[in-house]
């Protein structure tokens, strides 16, 4: 049986160095800290939007390559917590795995990013992040659509990895 995590528990297993490697998570670049950094004065409607740890097992790393090759999804080092989703988690709780990925779709024929401040602004909401839930089941979240448990039991397989990967993104990229 998988062991639960929560939020406050979550350990990152990412490299410590930038990646271009498909399968390895990448290094958020600065701008997107600098993005936070222009959030983060408290308002009453503050999200309670931070970032926090990601959990990558070695063993994901062929699901990430997949992911980007398949369907140019990058993972990241970090998760963009807010405080829907931390609601979310508290509810499904957190085995396996927990990633934050972006798949950056091209703006007015301009390659999307997070190259500048005003790359992140314009894109900082395009992300999906997955996970697998306690009871070992596909998990996405999605800023502007919430969360979502997908009929799909979680094993490490090509098969599996494909499924999951059809079902990512609705209403973002799909």
């Amino acid at each position: 049986m998988a062991t639960t995590t929560t939020p406050s528990s979550l350990i990152s297993s990412a490299p410590s160095s930038s990646s271009s490697v498909p399968g390895l998570p990448r290094q958020l670049p600065p701008t997107y800290q600098a993005f936070l950094d222009r959030c983060a004065k408290p308002t009453p409607f503050s999200l309670g939007i931070r970032l926090g740890a990601s959990k990558i097992p070695e063993k994901l790393h062929d699901f990430l390559q997949l992911c980007e090759q398949e369907d140019e999804l990058i993972a990241y080092d970090k998760v963009l917590y807010d405080t829907n989703l931390e609601e979310f988690i508290e509810v499904q709780g957190v085995s396996e795995f927990f990633v934050m990925m972006y798949k950056f779709l091209p703006d007015a024929g301009v390659p999307g990013g997070l190259d500048t401040v005003e790359d992140v602004m314009r894109h900082w909401v395009e992300y999906v992040i997955v996970f697998v839930n306690r009871d070992g089941y596909l998990c996405e979240y999605q800023f502007d659509e919430g969360g979502e448990e997908y009929p799909l039991k979680w094993e490490y397989t090509t098969d599996c990895y494909l499924r999951a990967i059809s079902v990512l993104g609705y209403g973002l990229y799909r």
